[in-house]
């Protein structure tokens, strides 16, 4: 270099500029946190932007397919790498060694591994999913006793059915006892020769239906005994439990729908079913009648007929007798004459 130079030259300010970053540590392997754009994938490599509210830096993966979790645009991810300058543009870019999903994305991802996890192992499966039983007479229901919940079980249930008992196990659907206290609550429930169980708790955030989203609780659902109807969240809401319960109802309200017979069509049925069996058993005694009534016609026919047959063959008896008979003979004209007891004609 010219000692008289009053310059340096952009390869030389790049390169040390590089250096200031590459020889910083406290920029080596940091976590950040961000929203991905704009994803581009070219030879295996990913090249998109990572964003937060104020700021974005281009974003490099490279070997993509290497990785355990490939994000999406829009997804909101923690990653670990180092900020790099690349000397030859003068562009500073981010290199990532490690990504995964961050807040609801990582708690998305760890929900469909476990699914995908719990299926492959036939939890999911149709198979083992026992049959709603259709005249259900004590129905345990295990949900918070706070809340409007019970309330709408009970009230829809009742609307339905005054016959059918109705017992709540109260339990936490939500915080950090809400896993151990809905399995509990599952056990005690299952003792207690309940005809159907119902869990269930209201709508809320993916976060506050992440207890329903545990591996524990699927395991306890799958070992019970009892016929289970899932009921968590709003209609557009899916949780583990909804996959390996029995049945899945889209609301607290459509659950009590779901296990609940109507008395009244009940009891119209069965006026409907014993009109038709005393309508088949009329029938069958007017049949049995038309039957007797034919056969006792055939069994009169039968009798004439055998007693003309025989008045007929007397008859022919008679006449050959009254054919035999001398005095009808001499009737007929023919006689005899006889002198000193000697026939001369």
């Amino acid at each position: 270099m010219n000692e008289n130079r009053q310059y340096i030259t952009i390869t030389e300010l790049n390169h040390r500029l590089s250096s200031l970053i590459s020889q910083d540590n406290i920029l080596q392997d940091i976590p950040i946190v961000g929203e991905i754009s704009a994803v581009k994938i070219v030879r295996g490599h990913m090249y998109c932007t990572i964003k937060d509210e104020n700021s974005a830096i281009p974003f490099i993966v490279f070997n993509i397919n290497s990785f355990q979790y490939i994000p999406n645009e829009g997804d909101k991810i923690l990653s670990i790498g180092s900020p790099n300058f690349y000397e030859k543009t003068g562009k500073v870019s981010f290199i990532a060694q490690y990504i995964e999903p961050f807040g609801i994305g990582k708690l998305y991802a760890e929900f469909e591994q476990l699914k995908k996890k719990l299926s492959a192992e036939g939890l999911f499966n149709e198979i083992h999913k026992k049959q709603l039983p259709k005249y259900p007479t004590k129905i345990g229901v295990l949900t918070s006793k706070q809340g409007a919940v019970i309330k709408d079980i009970v009230s829809t249930i009742r609307r339905k059915n005054h016959l059918i008992n109705i017992e709540l196990i109260d339990i936490a659907v939500q915080g950090e006892n809400a896993v151990k206290d809905i399995i509990n609550g599952l056990k005690l429930a299952d003792e207690q020769n309940y005809d159907v169980i119902i869990l269930a708790r209201g709508g809320g955030s993916f976060e506050d239906l992440m207890p329903f989203n545990d591996e524990q609780i699927a395991r306890t659902i799958f070992e019970m005994k009892t016929c289970l109807v899932s009921a968590i969240g709003h209609e557009t809401d899916f949780t583990i439990t909804d996959f390996v319960a029995d049945k899945r109802a889209s609301t607290p309200t459509a659950a009590a729908e779901i296990v609940a017979y109507s008395v009244s069509e009940l009891t119209n049925d069965i006026n409907d079913f014993m009109f038709n069996i005393e309508h088949k058993i009329n029938l069958k005694i007017l049949k049995a009648q038309q039957k007797i009534f034919s056969k006792g016609k055939d069994i009169q026919y039968l009798a004439d007929r055998k007693i003309n047959n025989y008045l007929s063959l007397l008859n022919k008896y008679v006449e050959k007798i009254n054919i035999l008979n001398p005095n009808n003979i001499l009737q007929k004209g023919y006689f005899k004459i006889k002198k000193d007891e000697q026939e001369i004609y």
